[in-house]
């Protein structure tokens, strides 16, 4: 017998008394958090952008409906942008990630006067719809014929939407364009999420916008969403007086793994006239 199947002989059982255990006190856990403290800290933090987060609640859900599923992929980046659709009016906005498109065409619906350019890598790179683990090598996460065709035509309904398959590490080289608007939601493995948001900052005009999806401010054990690498490269141009960055939370229910040590977050920078 290998040492790997001595390993699992002697880890099953062990796995198998202690799941019990480790399941009661996740409903422990969850069972502390308040949806109420948690909206209020969340109201709190978009005060502090010049946002109203119940007015944006409204706003998203008036288009959207309630989000009644807590596994979907609909988190506060909605309320976020929808709130600073009623502060600002950019003119162009890029997006580094557009996966299915909705996100594209929700930004595309609420800053109608704006031109939406988003890139996502060509769909035969393996790192396609897989860039959120460094743990991924090879394309686990299949995606149809039909679910690109259903993407493409979402995006081609709206004619301030301009998709490019592009790798965002390709923005290094790109010097003409100028955004007021920025969503950094591609790959979230180090280098490359750093990359895309110095090049998201380089392209930024001054006093505009970036705002940057699934932050953590505390190292994580589990490496299946990245890591707090973008939270350092945020504070590192923070530091050297750069930008001006918040954060507001991702989500506000919690989710089967949830603890404070795993709060997920979205950053809200602004570039200063340097």
């Amino acid at each position: 017998m290998n040492l790997i199947a001595i390993r699992r002989r002697i880890w099953r059982p062990i796995y198998a008394k202690t799941q019990p255990i480790i399941k009661s006190f996740r409903r422990w856990r969850i069972s502390k958090f308040s949806q109420s403290e948690t909206e209020a800290e969340q109201s709190e933090r978009f005060r502090v952008l010049g946002l109203d987060w119940r007015e944006s609640r409204k706003g998203v859900e008036n288009l959207l409906g309630k989000d009644l599923d807590i596994f979907s992929h609909r988190s506060e980046h909605y309320e976020l942008l929808f709130g600073i659709s009623k502060r600002d009016k950019p003119k162009k906005i890029l997006e580094i990630g557009t996966a299915t498109g909705e996100f594209s065409v929700f930004l595309a619906t609420i800053f109608p006067d704006a031109k939406v350019h988003t890139i996502d890598l060509s769909r035969l790179d393996n790192r396609f719809w897989n860039a959120t683990s460094d743990l991924v090598t090879t394309n686990d996460w299949a995606v149809s014929k039909t679910d690109l065709e259903e993407r493409d035509a979402r995006l081609s309904s709206f004619s301030n939407i301009e998709f490019r398959e592009l790798n965002s590490l390709a923005l290094t080289f790109q010097e003409s364009e100028k955004y007021d608007l920025i969503w950094v939601d591609g790959d979230h493995t180090y280098p490359v999420v750093s990359v895309d948001i110095a090049n998201a900052l380089r392209l930024l005009e001054v006093g505009g916008t970036l705002v940057a999806d699934d932050i953590y401010e505390v190292a994580q054990r589990r490496r299946e969403s990245g890591n707090q690498e973008s939270y350092e490269t945020l504070v590192q141009f923070q530091k050297a007086g750069f930008i001006h960055f918040n954060l507001v939370l991702k989500r506000l229910f919690p989710e089967p793994y949830y603890n404070r040590r795993s709060q997920k977050f979205i950053a809200v920078a602004t570039r200063k006239n340097n």
